[in-house]
Order: structure tokens, then C-alpha cells, then sequence
């Protein structure tokens, strides 16, 4: 998580580095579609829904990774991600 902490932040400031980090998640989005229309099973679920579900997922863990980045906050305990 420390090496993620350094990226995130140089990410920041390097358009290329951010646009890496973009795409790394939205891959992640894309790959956890199946996994989530599998789990909700036949008509669990229709096609919007697993992507926004699948979107908030994945958004919530960037989200947590760059508010932790953005702090001193130890890698492992209550203030992790």
C-alpha cells in the first residue's frame, strides 16, 4: 500500500500516471460485471444495474485509496483503506 500511497500522489501532478490509474479502475469495473451478474443469478438483476453496482465498487475503492493516499494515515488499522 505504501508504493500505491507514492503513485497516487505523483499521480497528482503527471496526466499519464493519472490516466494509468483511470484506466487500472475502469478495467477493474469492466471485470466485475460478470462477476456480479453471475452472483445475482437469472433475472437477479438487469444490465444498468450490475454496471452501477459493479461502478460503485470499484469507485468506493478508488475513492478509499486516494483519500488514504492524501494522508499519513498507517497502512494497516482503523485509518486504512
Amino acid at each position: 500500500l505504501l508504493r500505491i500511497r507514492g503513485l497516487l500522489r505523483a499521480a497528482a501532478d503527471d496526466p499519464a500516471l493519472r490516466a494509468v490509474w483511470y484506466r487500472v479502475n475502469q478495467e477493474s469495473e469492466e471485470r466485475l460485471v460478470p462477476v456480479i451478474a453471475r452472483l445475482a443469478g437469472d433475472g437477479g438483476m438487469d444490465p444498468l444495474e450490475v454496471r452501477l453496482v459493479a461502478a460503485a465498487a470499484t469507485d468506493a475503492i478508488r475513492i478509499a485509496l486516494e483519500t488514504w493516499a492524501a494522508t499519513e494515515a498507517a497502512a494497516e488499522g482503523p485509518d486504512s483503506p
